[in-house]
């Protein structure tokens, strides 16, 4: 997030504000190697101007000479948890790990009762899997043969089963013969 060159890249910008608005989780990283800039700034701005967002301040480059000022980064994220990383020696990445794991399932996440989907398949296996549950549920309380509802609730089964890997249709074989040469 900085200052567009041109429009498309305004587009851009907008798009990654709003997503990081939205976000339940930011996670802030400041390279601990240069001071705090006004691309910094203009960030913290934009994902956590009221201070409510739950989120991790991560200083970069622990491995280098630290010139980051900590007092101006903290003004930046008050809220947020420092810890101190490098990617070159592996130094905070556990705590890091940790600290987001604390803030995904410690409950400080504004979401913290909504389902995390790996991938659009999967959200519409579960959306397929609820609406057969449905239908299964109103055909029962309609006093429809429980043939009617067994139907339903065998589809909404096995779209469960495809998301944990028990139940593979012809749509997911076809598409492992397309992608992979299997000989006899």
């Amino acid at each position: 997030i900085r200052e567009a060159e041109g429009e498309i890249e305004r587009v851009g910008i907008d798009m990654a504000a709003d997503a990081a608005r939205g976000a339940d989780i930011v996670l802030f990283v400041a390279d601990g190697s240069a001071g705090v800039d006004k691309d910094d700034k203009k960030v913290a701005e934009i994902v956590a101007p009221s201070g409510e967002k739950t989120a991790l301040l991560i200083v970069s480059k622990s491995d280098m000479r630290q010139v980051i000022d900590l007092t101006e980064a903290g003004k930046l994220m008050p809220f947020a948890k420092a810890i101190f990383v490098s990617s070159v020696t592996g130094d905070g990445i556990a705590e890091l790990e940790d600290g987001i794991a604390d803030l995904v399932f410690g409950g400080k996440t504004a979401s913290r009762e909504s389902l995390l989907v790996a991938d659009v398949r999967q959200k519409n296996l579960l959306i397929r899997a609820e609406s057969e549950a449905l239908e299964a549920t109103h055909a029962l309380r309609s006093g429809e043969p429980l043939d009617f509802a067994e139907v339903n609730i065998k589809a909404a089964y096995d779209a469960l089963g495809e998301i944990i890997g028990e139940t593979v249709t012809e749509d997911i074989l076809d598409r492992v013969f397309e992608r992979f040469c299997i000989g006899k």
